[in-house]
């Protein structure tokens, strides 16, 4: 049975923990729901792509957390109202949560900051996941349904380290799931600004 001295600390931590899923909550608001990210990577010397699509079901399943009592829709615009409780979340006992939640800000930010993707290896790591996008300090974890790559997990770890090969983005294109045409450019590496083949690619996928 916990102490009333652990069971303060337990909860002063969980206060911590809602003001960042809060926060982090209205970043991924901003700038991954309900969106498409469309991924450009170079891949043995040509351009490649994915595409991406982010709900707000996928942001519960980024923090780490448990909960017994609400939905992960539900979860989400608690956050984004400023009304989840202590009640609501449960750390996983295996520590990862407070592993996902240290990165998960930055990963927030994924439109704009991915530098590197790749084939996730599956070595000793048990996850449904196959692809790996991010960068050497943290990276978001993506399985395929259907035609878009959904995210499904944090990794605070070197994308190098547990991908089979790790490939350089070279651009980022956004746009609203409901939109049919990508026209929003939030990240190009500026090698390829004024690249014929980068821009007919991305000509090619609007289309």
């Amino acid at each position: 049975m916990l102490s009333s001295f652990n069971r303060r600390v337990i909860i002063i931590r969980k206060k911590e923990i809602i003001k960042e899923i809060v926060e982090c909550a209205k970043i991924y608001n901003d700038n991954l729901n309900n969106k498409n990210l469309l991924f450009i990577y170079k891949e043995n010397e040509k351009l490649n792509y994915i595409e991406t699509k982010f709900l707000k079901s996928n942001f519960f399943h980024l923090t780490g957390l448990e909960s017994k009592n609400i939905n992960p829709n539900y979860f989400y615009e608690k956050c984004l109202n400023n009304k989840i409780s202590e009640n609501d979340i449960e750390l996983k006992k295996n520590g990862t949560t407070i592993l996902k939640l240290s990165v998960l800000r930055n990963l927030m930010y994924i439109n704009k900051n991915a530098k590197l993707i790749g084939n996730f290896n599956r070595n000793g790591i048990l996850l449904s996941t196959e692809k790996l996008i991010g960068n050497t300090s943290a990276c978001l974890g993506l399985r395929k349904i259907n035609k878009y790559y959904i995210c499904n997990t944090v990794l605070k770890t070197d994308i190098r380290e547990i991908s089979i090969e790790c490939m350089k983005i070279v651009c980022i294109l956004s746009k609203n799931i409901k939109d049919s045409n990508y026209q929003e450019i939030t990240y190009i590496n500026k090698k390829y600004r004024n690249n014929n083949e980068i821009v007919d690619l991305i000509n090619k996928i609007v289309k």
